[in-house]
């Protein structure tokens, strides 16, 4: 059915009631992203992303849900972002920033209301934190911090106010062996005017 790694910030951390609200808003965006992704992969016919031949690698990360007819879906098509919107009926794809023309990726998306969704990643092989916003009409890119010589990415972002948002990935300044990379914890925060890093443990 496709790749689905994703960091959804509406997984519950308790087991909820069948009848719960906000276990059917999850189980909503989930089935809807399986869908969603199972159709990239298969046939450019029923994709929501037909811009671009079927070869192309257009996976789905995350997906996050506001109500029944407010879903966000965000990943990678090709090289750019692809960020997908449920809007109770139907998928579609939107028009969304990418930082360079090498390898944008979107891994994490939190919604706190119709105009108001972050989604983060990182873009140029994972060279650069990316931080997209949504304000109801267009998605727009938001500078972020790149501690990291070698490494800066984000893989997710919980969103509690319009004057408070997490985000959290890696960083690294230094290579490791092979082709491996040792990399630090990175956390930053929005604190409705600017995002900086927050100092995080590395066990």
């Amino acid at each position: 059915i496709g790749y689905l790694p994703g960091y959804s910030s509406l997984v519950p951390r308790r087991i909820l009631h069948p009848m719960d609200r906000k276990h059917r808003l999850v189980l909503l965006a989930f089935t809807a992203l399986v869908a969603v992704t199972s159709w990239s992969c298969t046939s450019s016919r029923v994709s929501p992303d037909p811009g671009r031949a079927p070869t192309y690698a257009t996976p789905l990360y995350s997906v996050s849900a506001a109500s029944e007819r407010n879903a966000w879906a965000v990943g990678r098509h090709g090289d750019d972002t692809s960020l997908l919107h449920w809007d109770g009926t139907r998928w579609s794809r939107v028009t969304s920033p990418n930082l360079g023309s090498d390898f944008n990726e979107l891994d994490g998306v939190s919604v706190v209301s119709s105009t108001d969704v972050w989604a983060v990643g990182d873009a140029d092989y994972s060279s650069r934190t990316l931080i997209l916003h949504w304000d109801g009409t267009r998605w727009s890119r938001f500078t972020s911090p790149n501690p990291g010589s070698v490494f800066n990415g984000l893989t997710g972002v919980s969103a509690v106010s319009p004057t408070d948002v997490w985000a959290v990935g890696g960083e690294s300044t230094a290579p490791g062996p092979g082709p491996y990379i040792r990399s630090r914890t990175l956390i930053l925060h929005w604190d409705g005017s600017t995002w900086s890093q927050v100092i995080s443990p590395n066990p």
